[in-house]
């Protein structure tokens, strides 16, 4: 999204490398839309998570774990 990558080699002596590559002329972040859509989705998601959890939470019934024969 952002021409960004980072790999890792170990060489023949066992070492580990870490690589960081870049796209050429690439901006940080990408373009602006797609820049909008990622940190959007990246702070909505956990606001509907929470949402979920307290919706469901306050919801809850225990009548139902009542055997009523």
């Amino acid at each position: 999204m952002v021409g960004l990558r980072w790999w890792n080699y170990v060489d023949d002596e066992g070492k580990s490398h870490w690589v960081f590559e870049s796209r050429k002329g690439a901006r940080a972040g990408g373009r602006p839309p797609e820049r909008k859509v990622f940190w959007t989705a990246l702070f909505v998601a956990p606001f509907m998570w929470l949402l979920l959890f307290f919706s469901s939470f306050f919801t809850f019934n225990l009548t139902w774990t009542v055997s009523q024969k």
